[in-house]
């Protein structure tokens, strides 16, 4: 289930992630890199990470974020054309 849109999403190494997609879809350590997709079966994002509670540093249930389709596929086609980001 899609919990929200356009997220930003702090990440540990400083960089945010913009209009990233929350679900709670169970992702678990491991699972990044993986398929998030809508009951016809398109892709529309890509898990990257879960919500952590500071507290007890272990990651919230039922809270993980996904990076966009359209924001993958943009990547993905100006790494094939310039070899980079």
């Amino acid at each position: 289930i899609v919990s929200a849109l356009n997220r930003s999403i702090p990440e540990s190494s400083g960089v945010t992630i913009s209009n990233a997609i929350q679900t709670d879809a169970a992702v678990n350590p491991g699972n990044s890199g993986g398929a998030l997709i809508n009951l016809q079966g398109q892709l529309i994002g890509i898990p990257f990470a879960g919500a952590e509670n500071t507290q007890t540093n272990t990651q919230a249930d039922g809270v993980n974020f996904a990076i966009p389709s359209n924001l993958v596929q943009t990547v993905v086609q100006q790494i094939l054309q310039q070899g980079t980001t």
